[in-house]
């Protein structure tokens, strides 16, 4: 069942990277597929992914927030549905019920949120915001209030992860798209280690939990 799904996965990613007119052709499709599967090897997916519709409108959800979205993230939905890799931490799902975790709410929360505080403290960051070119997009939150965001330069394949700790105004950038990320971060192999000294990553932390209904 689980390679069934996965199979699924594979096949809409191919199409998603078609369509996007960004994506080079055929480039896009192979790096996502590979990317999820380094990441299904060290935590298996669920056999029923939640929130995942049969026919996801990924077009609705881009033009909402003014962008393609890059062809790794969209796979990663589509194989783990709503949930929490190691018990920690979060991917936003732009089709889950849930507000919390749902993309587009989210993206605005928590830009609204680092907008105010940068007009608060002037100079924090040279990183600007979505929509501005180059700006800063979140896709996933942690149980200790820490923050992943894609930084937008270039293409959406290319786009790599910047960590904001929680209580930091420091961005910790690691040159991996989304799916990739997770399955180095599980693996031990990201430097330097992303949430180091919050948990041990070993043995039954290399898991994902589908959101409880």
């Amino acid at each position: 069942m689980q390679r069934h799904l996965f199979t699924l996965a594979v096949v809409a990613v191919a199409s998603w990277g078609c369509s996007d007119k960004s994506s080079k052709p055929g480039k896009a499709p192979d790096t996502a597929r590979n990317a999820i599967g380094e990441l299904s090897k060290l935590v298996p997916p669920p056999a029923a992914p939640k929130d995942v519709p049969a026919a996801a409108d990924w077009a609705a959800i881009e033009k909402q927030l003014g962008t393609a979205l890059p062809p790794d993230y969209k796979a990663l939905v589509a194989t783990y549905g709503t949930g929490a890799f190691a018990g920690f931490l979060w991917v936003f799902n732009p089709f889950t019920a849930n507000t919390n975790l749902a993309l587009v709410p989210s993206v605005k929360r928590r830009l609204d949120s680092e907008r105010a505080f940068r007009n608060s403290n002037p100079g924090v960051s040279s990183h600007p915001l979505h929509p501005a070119k180059g700006g800063l997009l979140p896709w996933a939150i942690t149980d200790n209030g820490d923050t992943l965001f894609w930084l937008t330069t270039g293409s959406p394949e290319q786009w790599p992860t910047l960590v904001n700790y929680a209580r930091s105004v420091k961005y910790h950038r690691y040159d991996v798209g989304c799916a990739k990320f997770l399955a180095r971060w599980l693996a031990g192999s990201l430097k330097p280690t992303p949430f180091d000294g919050v948990f041990d990553t070993a043995g039954p932390k290399k898991r994902f939990e589908t959101q409880p209904k």
